[in-house]
């Protein structure tokens, strides 16, 4: 299982105190693909950002528009 960085591209608010600063991040195991590209992930990574900062992204949110994926391990 490869170890994968997902963080935000640049600052997003969605509402009153509902904001995610560029740099963000979480750290996820997955397969050889990036889980961002994946669909059935979303749930998994917008439950990430929001426990580690306390948001409340939807899933439908998490896309290449507002996020990047890289390979750390």
């Amino acid at each position: 299982m490869a170890l994968w960085k997902i963080s935000s591209k640049s600052k997003w608010t969605w509402g009153k105190g509902k904001m995610l600063e560029k740099g963000m991040f979480i750290e996820m195991t997955g397969g050889t693909t990036p889980p961002l590209g994946n669909s059935a992930n979303r749930d998994a990574i917008a439950a990430a950002f929001n426990t580690k900062y306390s948001l409340s992204i939807e899933p439908s949110k998490i896309n290449g528009s507002h996020f990047e994926c890289e390979k750390i391990g």
